[in-house]
């Protein structure tokens, strides 16, 4: 018999059930009529892997999709799920293998019937599983230079080499071929047999059906998981033996950032811990006056600090202190590591951590009363990965912020954050080594702590840094109890201009749908000198920086309390955007407008922030080679865009006077647009107004600025190289569509979808030319294109765009083979293009975007689902055809040569043009 087991826990959402079989199932309700999602959680991972073959789980996700007795071709169950409307991911992590879906409700059957087949019934043939070994061969390969994968590597090598966390976890063909096909496939079938059961498996659904119904369903569909005798549970070693702890582990890095990741060892946590190590986490990674990261910034030694990340398993938790460093930092890293130890020997002994609690419970609070569950596959997961560990009310009660903890628990959990848990990584491009890992090469050396070093941590005072300023946040002043009661502006759901001036206008909307109590401002300042070239588009990043980073201590209150706000820059200006609770942000919107306008006091850390720039500009180059290949789309295609090598040369050479100038002159001449979208009070739209109209500027009339997009004609194709450091050879073709009317964005959404999965499919899955394989649809400014790209360590850019452009030839050819698919397909992009926004800081945003395009009837996606819904199949053959016959898509080839073949047979087509002087090109051509 099925056991049933309601949850009357937070308004009744939650309902489990326990199947006689041992399989845990359990339904959360939300209030997303359109669209479920559900996570399929094996307690197996890596750390099951076989001695012998390492990587064999990860081999076994990758095989699940190549075919099972339902859907028996390779990735067909993807294919398939995908013209139901629905994305399918999988994830292998140590201990766990987790299957998670997004899709339609009304396809839940179909849905989970086909998922269902792929965790029960796979057909492992051999010829999948070879063509498997390759892809995970291109995936290591693609990830050898990947900083944070190189790093993975060390940190294996210098832990207890008994636990299975130390094994090599991603798999490569090395180790593979080490084994026939036939060999290999009996120990997947094995671990197939051995893992995929029901009393190993939990199974979390997110969706809007009654509970009874969708538990029904779950039950319905995986009964096939068979039943397996009761097993010992899994027990690991420590993943640290003393002589692994106390140590500093210098790593080479490629990149120039130079980062300290300070490491305290902890065991198993339970909910308790949990909580508690949050509020510990909110401490330490505090940025107001006397943290840890404003004395070190004072000493000029770190740019950023965050606390809290690092590995975790059934027996193990790292806590993390992540900082980025300055080349002023080398020599000082102990020097840091003592202000982190003063800093929690601080916490250690304050007699005030009881009012502490109670705010960071108050602002949990807040945060609750906020929280709106969708239908989010990663929150899914987050529920059947955790019940492997913990019951269902202890993962509820995490959810819904109801662990108590107190002072007394803080101190005992921080009795652990002491010198004999503690490893330091220390990650530089210069550093000597003695040491290179395996599998990713990975250069570093490894040296205990001194003695007279671990002394010298437990002194008060340090010659090089004042630990005597460290201090204990203040109360936070942008916490409130109580919301204050307001007058409230009139509720319009639609965009309505409430105020303008000559220079200036504002928007308003209300929020009908979603949270009340939020709101979102943007603020956007158009200037007419910055699209006066790339040198003063590098002053004004120069100057944001500064501006940011003076901000960064004395609005840190205003984040942790729910008040978020970024200033950055863009095409015409810069803009603000505030974002939270809606009490107290116009203070802070207030606040911004007045730093923006009036600080200046930026002299003293302009060095330190322009190397910053330039190393973020050369780090650039290190970028993948596809990521290189779509940020130089955007600079050819936005006419206010510049190269990041451009940028780099006048970084190095922009004077502090020479920015503070071009401030100046950016802030004499603007046009000012601002949306104030969900819980605005009429009280503070007039503060605003003012505000607004102090910084106005007398004189002439300032227009706001076009952000032109450059017409790419039809019939030429133009090529242009991209530089890369990166072995691997890439390209991307992108083809922009003729117009930006609703008929044509609609063509474009389609065909890209329907080329998306052969693409895919042909390209990386059966030629195996390179790990990144893809396509999207992209627009810059409205106008809609779509871009085909690949990466490839074993291809040549030529190869690739000869392969990319048969596909594209070949399938446009014979479009009419997708005349069956046409109406699911087109169902599914007319509900795509309607579902409703997430939440009340999406609608602002898509609300923002649409006043920035002068679309003021704010139906755009209306008006293109109508658009798709009217298309025939017979328009989308036409148009097809006409891009088949080069009359009417724009096109733009961009590459990487990598280390492989230089030869450009591509370019030997009619009607090119290749681009060799960026600058000039952009000059000659038309923007509309």
């Amino acid at each position: 018999m099925n056991k049933q087991t309601h949850l009357t826990f937070d308004n009744e959402k939650y309902a489990t059930t326990h199947t006689s079989s041992g399989l845990e199932l359990l339904h959360i309700n939300c209030e997303d009529k359109h669209s479920c999602a559900i996570a399929i959680t094996f307690g197996c991972g890596h750390f099951d892997d076989p001695s012998d073959c390492h990587g064999l789980a990860h081999l076994l996700e990758h095989c699940l999709f190549m075919g099972n007795t339902l859907l028996p071709e390779p990735n067909q169950v993807v294919s398939t799920i995908e013209q139901l409307g629905g994305q399918i991911n999988a994830m292998t992590a140590g201990e766990t293998m987790t299957f998670l879906c997004r899709y339609p409700l009304d396809q839940q059957s179909q849905v989970l019937t086909y998922l269902a087949a792929l965790v029960t019934s796979p057909l492992l043939l051999e010829s999948s599983i070879a063509q498997e070994v390759e892809t995970i061969e291109a995936e290591f390969v693609f990830k050898r230079k990947d900083d944070l994968r190189r790093l993975y590597q060390v940190h294996k090598e210098t832990c207890n080499p008994e636990h299975p966390f130390s094994q090599f976890s991603v798999g490569n063909k090395e180790i593979f071929n080490r084994h026939s096909t036939c060999a290999l496939q009996s120990k997947l079938r094995a671990f197939h047999r051995r893992e995929f059961v029901a009393q190993h498996c939990k199974i979390a659904l997110i969706s809007s059906l009654p509970h009874s119904q969708a538990l029904d369903a779950l039950m319905s569909s995986f009964s096939a998981l068979p039943q397996a005798p009761k097993r010992i549970c899994k027990q690991y070693p420590e993943l640290y033996l003393p002589k692994h702890k106390q140590l500093l582990i210098e790593v080479q890095s490629m990149s120039e950032a130079r980062r300290l990741i300070a490491t305290f060892t902890l065991g198993r946590m339970t909910p308790k811990d949990i909580e508690t190590l949050s509020f510990i986490s909110h401490l330490l990674g505090d940025e107001g006056p006397g943290s840890v990261l404003s004395i070190l910034k004072e000493n000029n030694w770190i740019v950023s600090l965050s606390a809290g990340g690092g590995i975790e398993g059934s027996n193990f938790k790292d806590f993390n202190i992540n900082m980025q460093l300055t080349p002023a930092a080398e020599g000082h890293i102990f020097d840091i590591i003592h202000c982190i130890l003063a800093y929690i020997e601080k916490i250690r002994a304050s007699e005030t951590l009881t009012w502490r609690i109670d705010e960071k419970v108050q602002l949990n609070t807040l945060f609750k009363q906020q929280h709106r569950i969708v239908p989010d596959p990663e929150l899914a997961s987050h529920f059947s990965e955790g019940l492997l560990q913990y019951d269902l009310a202890e993962m509820l009660e995490l959810q819904t912020n109801q662990v108590k903890f107190n002072s007394h628990d803080v101190k005992a959990l921080l009795a652990h954050f002491c010198t004999a848990n503690l490893r330091i990584k220390s990650i530089a491009k210069t550093i000597d080594t003695d040491t290179v890992a395996q599998w990713y090469d990975t250069p570093f050396r490894q040296q205990p702590f001194s003695d007279v070093q671990v002394a010298a941590w437990s002194s008060s005072t340090n010659s090089h840094v004042d630990l005597a300023a460290l201090q204990l946040p203040a109360p936070n002043p942008y916490i409130s109890k109580r919301q204050e009661r307001r007058k409230s502006l009139p509720r319009t759901p639609l965009p309505e201009r409430f105020w303008h001036s000559a220079n200036a206008e504002i928007w308003r909307a209300t929020d009908l749908h979603h949270e009340t109590t939020k709101a979102d401002a943007y603020l956007s300042l158009d200037c007419p000198f910055n699209t006066t070239g790339p040198r003063v588009h590098m002053a004004k990043k120069l100057w944001l920086a500064c501006l940011n980073d003076r901000l960064q201590q004395g609005y840190y209150a205003a984040e942790v309390a729910g008040l978020n706000y970024r200033i950055y820059g863009h095409q015409g200006g810069l803009s603000i955007h505030t974002s939270g609770f809606g009490f107290k942000q116009k203070h802070l919107l207030l606040d911004l407008m007045h730093e923006v306008f009036t600080q200046t006091d930026f002299a003293e850390h302009y060095s330190r922030l322009q190397s910053l720039q330039i190393n973020s500009l050369k780090n650039h180059l290190l970028n993948k080679p596809v990521n290189r290949l779509f940020t130089r789309l955007g600079v050819i295609i936005q006419r206010y865009s510049y190269a990041p090598q451009t940028l780099l040369e006048h970084a190095q050479t922009l004077s502090f006077d020479e920015v503070m100038s071009t401030r100046k002159k950016l802030l004499e001449s603007q046009f000012i647009q601002a949306f104030l979208h969900g819980e605005w009070r009429s009280n503070d739209a007039e503060t605003i107004i003012e505000s607004i109209q102090c910084q106005q500027p007398s004189g002439q009339k300032v227009e706001p600025i076009n952000r032109d997009v450059l017409t790419l004609p039809a019939n030429t194709t133009y090529f242009q190289h991209v530089d890369s450091v990166h072995s691997d050879a890439a390209a991307l073709i992108f083809l922009q569509a003729p117009s930006t009317s609703e008929l044509d964005t609609a063509l474009t959404i389609v065909l890209e979808q329907l080329l998306a999965t052969p693409f895919f499919e042909q390209l990386r899955t059966k030629k195996q030319l390179g790990y990144v394989v893809g396509s999207g649809y992209v627009t810059h400014n409205a106008h809609p294109g779509m871009a085909f790209y690949i990466q490839s360590p074993t291809h040549s850019a030529n190869e690739l765009i000869n392969e990319m452009t048969s596909f594209l030839m070949g399938q446009l050819e014979h479009i009419d083979y997708y005349e069956k698919f046409w109406p699911q397909i087109q169902a599914n992009i007319i509900r795509q293009l309607m579902a409703p926004d997430v939440n009340s800081g999406a609608r602002a945003q898509r609300l923002w975007i649409s006043i920035g395009l002068g679309d003021f009837s704010f139906d755009r996606n209306q008006r293109i689902a109508t658009a798709v819904h009217n298309l025939s199949f017979e328009q989308l053959v036409s148009h097809a055809t006409k891009l088949l016959e080069r009359n009417s898509f724009g096109e733009l080839v961009l590459y990487s040569f990598g280390n492989l073949d230089s030869s450009r047979d591509f370019a030997a087509r009619s009607n090119t043009f290749h681009i060799n002087d960026l600058s000039d090109f952009k000059s000659t051509m038309p923007y509309a």
